[in-house]
């Protein structure tokens, strides 16, 4: 049993971590998973805060990794201690171990920036970082290794001559238009950000309440809030949901769903599908559900598929394999 048999997967996104242990030689199966909420924006403020940032950068982050491996206990210490980590998302940004430049569109996974930290006496594990991609105006870090790993699925439900656009929920969402395999464009939005700064820290936040995670969506309150994005002025429909508990239209549950459809709506209501012939989407459960409610509703002619959530977070593990991969033939050459 040598340290070659097996790669840590690491997909460390601004306030997520999420890491997967793999057989080099059947990477497709996770012998072991870890998930914590230890992002790349907390470690970095924990080291930036330090007197004199008296540790290297590096070092702190890979400390982190190391306390990660410790979690694995399907191996023994001594071999997970040296198998390399391979880490996609916000580790190669200017908040992460070491800023990488980004690759530009159109992008595939034979085009990455990546990184190779050797081991040391002190961590005795090599990390390979990848790093994002751009376009003229706008930046991913992550999404993009998901995206090509879906694609590259034995079992892809897409062709390579499809236009596809895929819709990546979450703090803050990502559309990417895909053809030929190849990444061609893609566009951010702050939907979750906004929306929880809105029912957070808002005038807004005594109007609303989540229902919680076994509460059903309120289906009509939601569409309500989808419907008044399209044609209203985002700004101005704000202060409706703070009308709508004054003049108890809506109670704050139903509020919270009409908000819910006013943030995803505003986002979805501006997508340009001309010339997609499939959009994909790749979120958690809960915002798969919210999403697919959403885009049924506007774009009832499209084809739409759903992937589950478990599909979506196998895909970085596709998508760094076939990465990987491909630096290790450059560096080959």
């Amino acid at each position: 049993m040598n340290k070659d048999e097996f790669l840590f997967y690491c997909d460390w996104g601004t306030t997520s971590f999420r890491m997967y242990l793999v057989s080099s030689a059947s990477p497709e199966r996770v012998l072991q998973s870890f998930n914590t909420d230890i992002g790349i924006q907390s470690v970095f403020l924990a080291w930036d805060t330090r007197i004199g940032r008296a540790e290297r950068r590096i070092d702190f982050y890979r400390e982190v990794l190391l306390k990660a491996k410790r979690e694995f206990d399907c191996l023994p210490s001594y071999v997970l201690e040296v198998v390399p980590v391979l880490i996609s998302g916000m580790a190669s940004s200017s908040i992460g171990m070491e800023e990488l430049p980004y690759a530009w569109v159109p992008f595939t996974d034979k085009d990455y920036q990546f990184k190779k930290i050797n081991a040391d006496q002190n961590f005795r594990f090599d990390v390979f970082l990848f790093s994002g991609i751009r376009n003229a105006i706008d930046v991913m870090r992550g999404e993009e290794t998901q995206c090509l790993g879906l694609l590259s699925k034995e079992s892809s439900p897409f062709t390579d001559q499809e236009n596809i656009l895929f819709i990546l929920p979450g703090t803050h969402s990502k559309h990417v238009r895909v053809n030929e395999n190849a990444i061609i464009d893609f566009e951010t939005f702050l939907t979750g950000e906004m929306f929880g700064l809105l029912k957070e820290h808002s005038v807004l936040k005594h109007s609303v309440t989540d229902g919680g995670n076994g509460e059903p969506v309120d289906e009509k309150s939601f569409l309500s809030g989808v419907n008044a994005s399209v044609n209203g002025n985002f700004l101005q429909l704000l202060f409706e949901v703070r009308t709508n508990a004054l003049f108890k239209k809506l109670n704050a549950c139903q509020n919270y769903y009409f908000l819910s459809g006013l943030v995803i709506g505003t986002e979805l209501s501006s997508t340009r599908v001309s010339g997609i012939d499939c959009m994909v989407l790749c979120g958690t459960k809960k915002l798969n559900e919210l999403y697919g409610m959403a885009l049924g509703h506007l774009f009832a002619n499209s084809k739409i598929l759903v992937m589950k959530e478990e599909d979506v977070n196998a895909s970085v593990i596709l998508g760094l394999t076939n990465a990987y991969k491909n630096c290790m033939l450059y560096n080959e050459k």
